[in-house]
């Protein structure tokens, strides 16, 4: 199971879902909608995780699933899609996406668990 962004070209707006297959769903959710939509990242996640996400951005919801883009979704968007390149670089390279997570404020626990899901190490957890 993962948990899929899927952005609306037009809107702006961000789809947060749960699926076992987020290409499949964005091909259920493009059928019914004239305007394209595009994965924008997936993470490993289920659906305590997308509620947990839901929650963190329920200022920006527009209705359901679907939120406003906002500076701080974009950056989360934007910083998890580094986690995924940079992991293979291990606790360094860790370490600095954490620094910038605690900054930019966006789900540093959330952070802390998800890396801790795909075995990377981390040791500043208690720190977050």
């Amino acid at each position: 199971m993962a948990v899929y962004f899927i952005r609306n070209t037009r809107s702006g707006s961000i789809k947060i879902g749960v699926s076992d297959s987020p290409p499949q769903r964005l091909s259920e959710l493009q059928t019914g909608n004239e305007d394209e939509l595009l994965i924008e990242l997936i993470i490993p996640g289920d659906r305590s995780v997308e509620k947990h996400l839901h929650a963190m951005w329920q200022s920006s919801s527009l209705r359901g699933e679907w939120f406003a883009e906002s500076e701080e979704l974009r950056l989360f968007i934007s910083h998890a899609q580094t986690l995924k390149a940079v992991s293979e670089y291990g606790q360094p390279a860790v370490n600095t996406l954490l620094w910038f997570t605690e900054r930019a404020d966006i789900g540093k626990r959330w952070t802390a668990a998800w890396l801790g899901s795909l075995g990377i190490p981390i040791t500043r957890v208690n720190e977050l």
